[in-house]
């Protein structure tokens, strides 16, 4: 980001109970506002104390890769959205519906005035997973078999390179380097604005992958949800965290990571296991030293067989993490009973989260799903104070659906809807 050096690709999952992609998850309600102390978590054990990551996926199933986000901004004015639905559903993503839609897009839309008013960008029937930009010039859209790249921000676009294996989300430091997960999990990078591409170094499937530099990055596993670090630009991974070992997964674990400096956040999401009918099974991890030590700062974690660290967040079906600051945080999701949305934001590395009231533009109950009322599709928090998320609710024109965007401009504190309007679901 040019405002602060603020990185996360693989956004904004539907609180896995499925956990595809956001236009998905069909629960949300905000339990009430104001502070949720917790105590200052343990550490987690060192890598040391840890089993080595697994080599192979044993026949275990893996969770989609969680596309890049739908929304994106680099400054307070210019922005761009992914919008619609494009024809393609590829095989190995198979994200749940909502009001009969299915990820992805098909259709980039772009503002400069702070998401006041949309224009078209781009159209690829086929689909759009997701926006990655590095400046307000730069950026990438990543479709569902093809890569386009902008220099213009998004007043025209270029093909760019594809892997064998088509990439579902993007990671761009500048201009030219950049890394990709493919539909398969393959961490693939390029040195030229994503027109080749090369498998990584890492040779296991990846979930995320998050730098604060040109040589300093993060990756999560799928298998065990194991964190990787890098020093030297991705030549050579080591093992950084790890979960406590009273709750290691040994199947896939979909891990969002969110880094500015030394600063990492890690959501980890271990699907249906340890988790309850209303709430997703879930773990908040942080470090604040480059990984030298880490800290699960608090979880949704029920039928473990000791005791976890970290306390409750008032987030029940988390989607996304993003860092805010060098000790600041906030987490998007949803709460218990499927009305609204719920944010909990924390300025003091985990010790408290602050849970805040977010508006819902207009919803109608959606036929297909009763109790479909807002679905989270993208969310950008560029710089301190200003941050936006992208959302749809069911309309009752048949063929739509509302897309809205909501903004504060003080730092999550409060939020407004800025803009609201009936969008066509595309191709069928």
């Amino acid at each position: 980001m040019t405002l602060m050096p603020v990185r996360r690709v693989m956004v904004l999952r539907a609180a896995r109970l499925s956990r595809g992609w956001p236009l998905l998850l069909l629960i949300g309600v905000l339990a009430g506002c104001g502070g949720v102390p917790t105590s200052e978590p343990a550490s987690i054990p060192t890598p040391g104390m840890l089993p080595s990551p697994p080599t192979a996926s044993h026949g275990v199933t893996l969770m989609p890769i969680t596309p890049n986000t739908a929304l994106e901004f680099e400054s307070p004015s210019d922005g761009w959205r992914v919008v619609g639905q494009g024809a393609a559903q590829p095989a190995g993503n198979t994200p749940s519906a909502a009001l009969g839609l299915s990820w992805p897009g098909d259709s980039v839309q772009r503002t400069t005035d702070g998401g006041s008013s949309w224009t078209q960008s781009l159209t690829e029937q086929s689909g759009i997973w997701g926006v990655d930009f590095v400046s307000s010039s730069t950026g990438w859209a990543v479709g569902t078999t093809t890569l386009y790249a902008t220099a213009d921000g998004g007043q025209s676009w270029q093909l760019a390179g594809e892997p064998s294996s088509p990439l579902v989300a993007v990671d761009f430091l500048d201009a030219s380097n950049g890394y990709g997960i493919t539909r398969v999990g393959t961490l693939e990078t390029s040195a030229d604005g994503g027109q080749v591409w090369q498998p990584s170094s890492f040779s296991q499937p990846v979930s995320s992958v998050c730098f604060t530099s040109s040589d300093v990055g993060y990756l999560a596993t799928q298998l065990g949800g194991f964190i990787e670090a890098t020093a030297n630009a991705g030549k050579s991974w080591t093992l950084s965290y790890g979960l406590p070992l009273n709750i290691m997964s040994s199947g896939a674990v979909d891990t969002d990571l969110a880094c500015a400096g030394s600063t990492v956040w890690a959501l980890e999401d271990f699907g249906s296991a340890f988790g309850t009918a209303t709430a997703a099974s879930y773990a908040v991890a942080r470090t604040l030293d480059g990984g030298a030590t880490w800290i699960m700062v608090g979880n949704n974690i029920v039928g473990s067989s000791a005791e976890v660290p970290g306390q409750p967040i008032p987030v029940a079906m988390p989607t996304s993490i993003l860092t805010t600051g060098s000790t600041s945080a906030a987490l998007l999701g949803y709460g218990n009973s499927g009305q609204t949305l719920a944010i909990a934001t924390t300025s003091d590395g985990g010790r408290h989260f602050i849970n805040v009231s977010l508006p819902v533009p207009s919803a109608t109950t959606s036929s297909a799903n009763p109790i479909f009322q807002v679905a989270i599709q993208g969310f950008a928090w560029p710089a301190t104070e200003d941050a936006w998320i992208l959302v749809g609710t069911a309309s009752p024109q048949p063929g739509t659906y509302n897309c809205a965007v909501i903004e504060s401009t003080d730092g999550g504190a409060s939020w407004s809807t800025v803009s609201e309007q009936a969008v066509a679901v595309g191709a069928q």
